[in-house]
């Protein structure tokens, strides 16, 4: 068997197939979470970005690695908080310390409200048991 590593450089346009935002496009995660794809760059042996999307990151040209390859958590833990930190610092900068305010709030009221329709479709009473043992769908 040969070690063939498969290096998979995502566009904007790509599905992310793996972890939290599994079914979302590359765009769609850096409007809601692009930190997620700074940890997913620097973490991530397999997975790299187009240069646009570094360039929108943060993530500098000398700050880039070379793919296939990562950084450990011990390596890369300080610098990934700080690209993190200067993105904030951008875009509270950008639309104004209230506007920046508002729009985390809303994010994580949009995230509580989600989890707790979530918890309501999990809830499972003892009649529905009972109605799909004996054959009936719901």
């Amino acid at each position: 068997m040969s070690d063939v590593t498969l290096l998979r450089t995502l566009t904007k346009k790509s599905l992310m197939k793996f972890g939290y935002h599994r079914g979302q496009t590359v765009q769609e995660v850096i409007l809601n979470n692009p930190s997620a794809l700074v940890k997913c760059y620097f973490f991530l042996e397999a997975i790299t970005f187009t240069n646009d999307i570094l360039d929108e990151l943060g993530i500098a040209e000398d700050l880039r690695i070379s793919k296939p390859g990562k950084m450990t958590f011990k390596e890369g833990d300080e610098l990934v908080e700080s690209i993190i930190r200067d993105n904030h610092k951008k875009l509270k900068e950008a639309i104004g310390e209230k506007d920046y305010m508002n729009l985390f709030n809303s994010k994580r009221a949009q995230r509580n409200h989600q989890a707790r329709r979530n918890m309501r479709a999990a809830r499972v009473s003892l009649g529905s048991d009972t109605r799909r043992n004996h054959g009936h769908k719901k």
